[in-house]
């Protein structure tokens, strides 16, 4: 199916292929984009054709523009591969491409999205990824005594962790992580526990809108024990299917023996977003 056409067009292609769960994945993605807690992925990967097709719409631009980003970024070749929130495993089979000597390992909450990626690294072929089916707030046990050189999460945090809803009121200086936030510093530590030490990197590319949100997600990572690599950095910007303008920001962190929390991480916050209103 071809990628990035107009909605209407989208939906009537997407509801001759597949029946009548379009319309349904239709109204779910109407009522999301309203603000309702709906869960979209169940639906859009209900097979692995018409996982492909949603993603290939909503997604493709942003794929393409990450990894072409993350290819140029170079990073030393891991022996093994977290990939958070995997959805139907498009991105942890290239990872796996990319890196057929690494173990790659793709997890999610979505049993559906689970199967899909299962189905896809079959058909690929892959033998060096397999795939979990766990939510991040219970990752107990998940992975005892094992670490990874590279964890990528991309879009996931900020449907997994209840940000707070006042921060742009709050002045990115005086941004903190308080007590109610404890479940938040939990689930990001978790993961940073699974990332080796000096030498491992977690890439994160999440959807935060402003730069208070870009600065509290910092102050998360410092709390959770990770060092933000300022210079390897940046926003990333593609268009949207809309046609409008996405930027989301991509942080590279690593996790020290020693850990300090360098006060001007959260600066780059205002690097990443210039026009932001709360500067001025």
């Amino acid at each position: 199916m071809d990628a990035d056409l107009d909605r209407k067009a989208f939906q009537q292609r997407l509801s001759a292929k597949h029946g009548r769960i379009a319309d349904t994945i239709a109204d779910a993605i109407s009522a999301r984009e309203e603000g309702e807690d709906v869960d979209v992925y169940v639906l859009k990967n209900n097979t692995l054709a018409l996982s492909i097709d949603v993603t290939a719409q909503y997604c493709r631009r942003m794929y393409e523009e990450f990894l072409v980003w993350f290819l140029r970024a170079r990073f030393p070749k891991p022996q093994s591969l977290l990939d958070v929130g995997c959805d139907n495993g498009i991105l942890t089979c290239f990872y796996a491409t990319v890196y057929p000597e690494a173990e790659v390992v793709g997890i999610d909450r979505c049993e559906q999205g689970i199967g899909c990626a299962r189905e896809l690294a079959g058909r690929l072929n892959l033998a060096n990824v397999r795939f979990v089916t766990r939510d991040l707030l219970n990752l107990d046990g998940v992975f005892p005594d094992q670490s990874f050189d590279l964890i990528v999460s991309t879009t996931v945090f900020h449907e997994v962790l209840e940000v707070p809803e006042d921060l742009s009121e709050i002045s990115i200086d005086a941004i903190t992580i308080g007590p109610d936030e404890s479940d938040c510093v939990k689930v990001v530590t978790g993961l940073s526990q699974l990332l080796r030490e000096e030498t491992g990197h977690w890439l994160s590319m999440e959807r935060w809108p402003d730069a208070s949100s870009l600065a509290w997600w910092i102050r998360l990572l410092n709390q959770a024990g990770l060092s933000v690599t300022a210079d390897q950095s940046r926003l990333l910007t593609f268009c949207t299917v809309d046609g409008e303008q996405e930027s989301l920001p991509i942080l590279v962190a690593t996790r020290q023996r020693h850990p300090t929390v360098d006060s001007g991480e959260p600066m780059l916050a205002f690097r990443m977003y210039p026009h932001d209103p709360v500067m001025t």
